[in-house]
């Protein structure tokens, strides 16, 4: 029975958001207080509308019942009373995505114990969408295939709505449906078609896709769906339309582009609608496309956080690709680690992979399964997480990873890692077995797979960089250097012909290795004098040059072959400037970095480090401090957060074509051959 709660419990619960909401309860006093034993183990599990409670009773007591209260989402007080043997209750009717915080009393006739509660909860739907909607449109029919979401779906309901027409709907009550095909309709006409997903508790939230049946497809789009800036290619199909005359696409603005061939960028976001227009056979005919434009590739700020725990964000990572380019992931750093998927066609995330314990290390994702690796701060904690964002394997024999990130062999059959001291493991990338263990001696700085060597960064006055064998694991050969390997985990550059490394120290100094060789070449060149000059990882350039950012508020561009410095950006914000920045270039030379910690500002900078482009992403709290990468025209950029304030994970366009970023190729394998 649920009813508005009316009698005072045993102790103040702290809430959050609805904490004024709730009004202070009065102790209930008497002697025999303390002979009233309050529950033990009391656990929740949030699910779909509702929280699965659980707790325990010591052997002996005997409560009459159980009073289980919280806060709804008007803000008033709810009370449900469990009979005395039960010690698990259900609270359904809740709302998915509004945090509840529960406490549960033992009640001995009419006195109570005191309170226990449970962290926050947050129920979330299990009604999930079909996947991987897509439209195969021929003459007078389009044909639907879809991806079933989940093994509890009951059936789908579809929707096909012509341009300017009635909607239709078509019910199917098999749950095991992956495809249908809609007939009758008309050539040359765009239909918008949306299929949910039927369960026990509801509908799911709709997928859509627009298609034109059409004898022939008149036009092809890479892609339908871009953010501001990011132009949409269109092609008109010669080969089924030989003798077509007259082709021109029509923008928004009235922007015509003449030609089988347009690309074009949107200004604002919505939905834009582009005309093709062509003559066949002597007649003039016209289709629409719809584009879909958001302001940003990527905005999101909904990172899961604790009771108590003012934000969470993202620190000591960098964003990584899935091999094919689709998503991008990303770790938030505070006391949780989300292991976080977008798709960059929608923007949308994916899903988001849980580990209650904070990480300081970067992914990185297998080139060949799409497997996705890191560690936490926490010893045991080194996961092998799918495309699909379900736990593979995990690895316990290495400690803290706060050290450089993990890489893969170029088969994608190996994964290697170091950890907090050093210890440094070849894994079985299938099933996490260990093949080879050995000891550094010093936090990682960075890990390159070279063929058959593995390259060591390592933070230790014993041995700074280390050749070992990938295969087995024993030391080739090492350097102890006048200034330790980079103690922040900033990871390899590469030299265009890819036979030389480079890499960044904590005392503001360069090094470069010889990878064909396996020796220094430039040993310890000092980049800056000034406080704090660590160098937060360095990025190549096409042309051979390669730029150092330092916490000490300054980007040094150095000749790739002597590490002289060629040039100086000063930020002009002092110290911290580039924490944990992780440069980029694009193939013209540009490079693209982000000053964070005392500004959120992007900087895209010439080959000569003049100041192409300027300006901020995020908010000035926000603090850039999670890292960069680059794809399609894209930069993609992780905020720590501060206070109540959540991180953020923006993509934004910017325009080139990627050469270089942190990890090597785009999964961050950092792995040359």
């Amino acid at each position: 029975m649920k009813r508005l709660f009316t009698y005072a419990v045993g102790v103040l619960l702290t809430l959050v958001a609805v904490s004024a909401c709730w009004k202070e309860p009065q102790i209930q006093t008497g002697n025999d207080l303390k002979l009233r034993h309050q529950v033990t183990d009391l656990m929740a599990v949030a699910g779909d509308e509702e929280v699965q409670l659980s707790w325990s009773i010591p052997e002996g007591w005997t409560p009459t019942s159980y009073l289980i209260t919280y806060l709804n989402t008007e803000c008033k007080q709810e009370e449900i009373t469990v009979e005395g043997g039960t010690t698990a209750y259900t609270v359904t009717g809740l709302v998915n995505g509004a945090k509840y915080t529960f406490g549960v009393q033992a009640v001995y006739d009419k006195l109570l114990s005191g309170i226990v509660y449970t962290k926050e909860m947050q129920p979330t739907t299990s009604r999930l969408p079909v996947g991987q909607l897509l439209a195969d449109a021929e003459s007078g029919k389009v044909t639907l295939y879809w991806d079933k979401p989940s093994t509890s779906v009951q059936g789908y309901i579809i929707t096909c709505t012509p341009d300017g027409g009635e909607t239709k709907s078509i019910e199917i009550s098999d749950g095991n449906a992956t495809s249908y095909v809609l007939e009758g309709l008309t050539d040359d006409i765009n239909y918008t078609i949306t299929i949910v997903a039927k369960y026990a508790k509801g509908n799911s939230s709709a997928a859509s896709v627009k298609a034109m049946p059409s004898q022939s497809i008149p036009f092809f789009v890479k892609r339908d769906k871009v953010c501001i800036g990011q132009p949409v290619e269109l092609s008109f199909n010669r080969e089924d339309f030989p003798g077509a005359t007259d082709v021109k696409w029509i923008f928004p603005g009235d922007i015509v582009v003449e030609g089988d061939t347009a690309k074009q960028g949107f200004a604002s976001a919505g939905e834009k609608t582009v005309t093709l227009s062509a003559k066949v056979n002597g007649v003039e005919k016209n289709w629409t496309i719809t584009i879909v434009v958001r302001e940003y590739a990527v905005y999101d700020n909904d990172f899961a956080f604790d009771t108590g725990q003012l934000y969470n964000g993202f620190k000591g990572s960098a964003p990584m690709f899935s091999p094919d380019g689709n998503t991008i992931y990303d770790l938030t750093f505070n006391k949780i680690t989300n292991l976080v998927a977008w798709d960059l066609q929608t923007g949308e995330k994916k899903w988001t992979y849980r580990v209650d314990h904070g990480s300081y290390n970067g992914l990185t994702v297998n080139p060949v399964t799409g497997d996705i690796y890191f560690g936490t701060q926490t010893a045991g904690d080194f996961f092998a997480v799918t495309a699909n964002g379900e736990l593979k394997w995990q690895f316990t024999e290495a400690g803290s990873m706060q050290s450089a990130s993990p890489a893969v062999s170029k088969d994608g059959n190996t994964v290697y890692l170091i950890d907090a001291k050093g210890a440094t493991f070849a894994l079985d990338a299938a099933t996490g077995a260990k093949k080879w263990q050995a000891e550094l001696g010093g936090k990682g700085g960075g890990l390159l797979v070279n063929g058959n060597d593995l390259v060591v960064a390592v933070n230790s006055t014993e041995k700074t960089i280390v050749w070992l064998n990938a295969l087995t694991g024993e030391e080739i050969v090492s350097y102890a250097q006048a200034g330790k390997a980079s103690d922040i985990s900033g990871g390899f550059a590469v030299s265009p012909d890819k036979r030389y490394a480079y890499y960044g120290h904590a005392e503001g100094m360069v090094s470069k290795i010889d990878l064909q060789e396996r020796k220094i070449v430039v040993d310890c060149k000092v980049v800056s004098t000034a406080d704090k000059p660590n160098i937060w990882g360095v990025v190549s350039s096409p042309n051979g040059d390669i730029l150092a950012p330092s916490k000490d508020g300054n980007c040094y561009l150095l000749d790739g072959s002597t590490l002289e410095i060629k040039a100086t950006l000063e930020s002009g914000k002092g110290v911290n400037a580039f924490n944990y920045a992780r440069a980029c270039s694009d193939t013209e030379g540009n490079f693209y970095i982000t000053s964070g910690q005392v500004q959120n500002t992007v900087w895209i900078l010439g080959p000569d480090l003049s100041v192409k482009d300027q300006f901020e992403l995020g908010t000035k709290n926000d603090k850039q401090m999670g890292g960069n990468n680059y794809l399609d025209g894209i930069l993609y950029s992780a905020f720590i957060g501060a206070k109540n304030d959540n991180g953020k994970f923006i993509g934004k366009y910017v325009g080139g074509e990627r050469y270089a970023a942190y990890g090597i190729d785009i999964c961050g394998s950092c792995c040359l051959k």
